[in-house]
């Protein structure tokens, strides 16, 4: 059989809940790596940086993609690979894949986060979903797994829901709904969630901290790479400074994880990505010199590039297996 899951955990605290709009309605893209789509009344086009989703978008990204979402009222949402997610006022859907999410307090009611099978209520929280479809039986399994808080989970069926079972922090409960042969309609069917059981969840956690941290860099250099060549040939002033500054501050990031061995060249390969950037930004006066340093960092951050899809191909079981 083979699984897809779809996870809700944290990445990132403390955000600030932007301008833009009040409420858990509005949701911006705020990161994106590799392919990330947004589908908009059926069309379907690359996801950009502060494009801000309306009611119904649907944001997938495939087995290279990642993207960090901002809802209004400053929760995070962050799509890994192979993942599809769509959007609604006060809610959201996992279609596939797997999110990590950190849900500011919800003072209009809880937030809503809708299964395949089943739902979950959120008032404010650190959690972990998961959901699983068989591709050769008619099954599918949704794992809550809460970090912080406590969240309501319940099964829905064709007339009423399951009664909702409450995950506190630490523990994991898991919906499983599966067609008998003789049941002629699934939409008769209900899931039941299991009762909570405690599970570790702080390395899963400080793991997705780490990738997170490499994703945003990468994402970071891609994006930059070409106002930082326009920058450095046509200015020496307050924008290359600016750059400067936030290069300086994601090379410290980087240089204070401790790689795994499956990710250490790409470790070392990023780390020499920012600093030969940094180089060419300091060489406006003799362009031979500054088109050198860039060529190293790009071969460098391309190589980076290679090496975490690598990384994250293999160990995208890591991802999930605190759930089995």
């Amino acid at each position: 059989m083979r699984y897809a899951s779809v996870g809700f955990a944290v990445l990132l605290a403390g955000a600030l809940a932007p301008s833009w709009s009040s409420g858990a309605g509005v949701v911006m893209v705020t990161g994106v790596y590799g392919n990330v789509t947004v589908q908009h009344h059926g069309s379907t086009a690359p996801a950009k940086v502060h494009q801000v989703l309306q009611a119904g978008d649907v944001v997938a990204t495939d087995d290279t993609g990642r993207a960090a979402l901002l809802l209004s009222d400053g929760s995070v949402v962050k799509l890994q690979i192979d993942t599809k997610v769509q959007f609604a006022a006060g809610g959201l859907t996992v279609l596939d894949g797997e999110v990590f999410a950190k849900m500011q307090k919800q003072h209009h009611g809880p937030y809503r986060i809708s299964l395949p099978h089943g739902h979950a209520s959120v008032l404010g929280t650190e959690l972990d979903v998961k959901v699983a479809h068989a591709s050769r039986e008619a099954e599918t399994t949704s794992t809550l797994t809460v970090v912080s808080g406590k969240v309501g989970l319940a099964g829905d069926g064709a007339a009423h829901a399951s009664r909702e079972v409450q995950v506190a922090a630490g523990n994991q409960s898991i919906l499983v709904l599966k067609a008998p042969e003789h049941v002629v309609s699934s939409a008769l069917l209900i899931a039941t969630p299991s009762a909570p059981v405690e599970v570790e969840v702080d390395p899963i956690v400080a793991w997705n901290l780490q990738v997170q941290a490499y994703s945003d860099a990468i994402s970071k250099l891609h994006d930059q790479v070409e106002v930082i060549a326009a920058d450095a040939k046509a200015h020496s002033g307050f924008l290359s400074q600016q750059l400067m500054d936030e290069l300086n501050d994601s090379e410290a990031l980087i240089q204070s994880l401790t790689p795994d061995d499956d990710f250490r060249s790409g470790h070392q390969d990023l780390l020499l990505a920012f600093q030969n950037y940094k180089v060419a930004l300091t060489m406006t006066a003799n362009p031979s010199l500054q088109e050198q340093a860039y060529g190293r960092a790009d071969a460098a951050y391309r190589a980076a590039d290679l090496s975490f899809r690598a990384y994250m191909a293999k160990n995208r079981e890591r991802i999930t297996q605190f759930t089995r």
